[in-house]
C-alpha cells in the first residue's frame, strides 16, 4: 500500500495528518493574506500621512497669506480714509463761500505789506503787480483779484490732493469690496466736478456762471459730506468684523 492510499484509507493516523494539513494551510493562507492586507494598510497610512501633511501644509499657507491680506487692508483702509478726508475738506474749504484771505481790508493799506504778504504766499512779482496796480485804481478791484489769487492757489492744491486719492484708490481697489469702491469713486468724481465748477467761477466772475456753479456746489458739498461719512461707517464696520468669506 502507498502512502497516498495509506492516508486516504480512514486509518486514525491519515485522518490526523489530512487535519493538521489543513490547519497548516488555513494558518499560512491567514498569514498570507494578513501580511497582505498589513502591507497595503501601511501603505494607504503612509499616503493618507503625506497627504495630510500637504493639506495641513496648505492650509498653513492660506491661513498666513489671509493673514498678510487682513494686515495689509487694514492699513490700505486707514490710508485711504485720510486721502479721501483730506481732499474732501480741502475741496470743501477752496469752494466754501466763507473763506477768508490774509490780506489788508482797508480800502488803501501799506501796498509794501500787501507786496510781502503776497510774497511770502509764493505769488510771482507779475501777479503781485497786477493786485497792487488794480487796488491803487479801484479798492475793491484790488481786493477781488488778490482773492482771486489765493482761491486759484487753494483750489490746485485742492486738486493734487484729489488726484493723490484717486490714484491711491486705483491702486488699493483690490482690497475694497464693490459696494465702498463704488461710493469712493462717486465721491472722487464729484471732487473732480467741484474743481471744474470753481475754476470756472474764478475765470468768470460775475456772470450766470457763477451763479450756476455756486448752486452746484451747495448740493455736492452736501453730497460729499454725506459719502465721506458713509464710506468712515462702512469701513469701520468691515474693519470690526474682519472677511471671512
Amino acid at each position: 500500500m502507498n502512502l497516498f492510499a495509506w492516508i486516504t484509507g480512514g486509518s486514525i493516523v491519515g485522518a490526523a495528518l489530512i487535519t493538521l494539513c489543513n490547519y497548516a494551510l488555513k494558518n499560512y493562507i491567514k498569514n498570507l493574506t494578513k501580511n497582505h492586507f498589513d502591507k497595503n494598510i501601511e501603505n494607504h497610512k503612509q499616503e493618507l500621512t503625506k497627504e495630510l501633511k500637504e493639506v495641513e501644509f496648505n492650509y498653513q499657507r492660506k491661513m498666513e497669506d489671509f493673514s498678510l491680506y487682513t494686515q495689509k487692508r487694514h492699513g490700505v483702509y486707514a490710508d485711504l480714509y485720510k486721502h479721501l478726508n483730506e481732499a474732501v475738506n480741502k475741496m470743501l474749504y477752496a469752494t466754501s463761500s466763507y473763506r477768508q484771505y490774509p490780506i489788508p481790508q482797508a480800502p488803501q493799506p501799506d501796498f509794501e505789506d500787501v507786496k510781502k504778504i503776497l510774497l511770502d504766499e509764493g505769488f510771482d512779482n507779475e501777479d503781485i503787480n497786477k493786485v497792487i496796480r488794480k487796488w491803487r485804481g479801484n479798492s475793491l478791484e484790488g481786493s477781488k483779484e488778490a482773492s482771486r489769487l489765493f482761491d486759484s492757489k487753494r483750489l490746485i492744491e485742492a486738486n493734487k490732493d484729489r488726484i493723490k486719492a484717486h490714484t491711491f484708490f486705483l491702486e488699493s481697489e483690490l482690497y475694497l469690496n464693490d459696494n465702498i469702491a463704488e461710493i469712493i469713486s462717486d465721491t472722487l468724481k464729484v471732487l473732480h466736478k467741484m474743481f471744474l465748477d470753481e475754476m470756472a467761477i474764478i475765470r468768470y466772475p460775475d456772470t450766470d456762471i457763477e451763479k450756476e456753479r455756486r448752486e452746484n456746489h451747495e448740493k455736492n458739498n452736501q453730497k460729499v459730506t454725506t459719502q465721506i461719512e458713509q464710506i468712515k461707517i462702512q469701513m469701520r464696520k468691515e474693519l470690526s468684523i474682519g472677511d471671512y468669506a
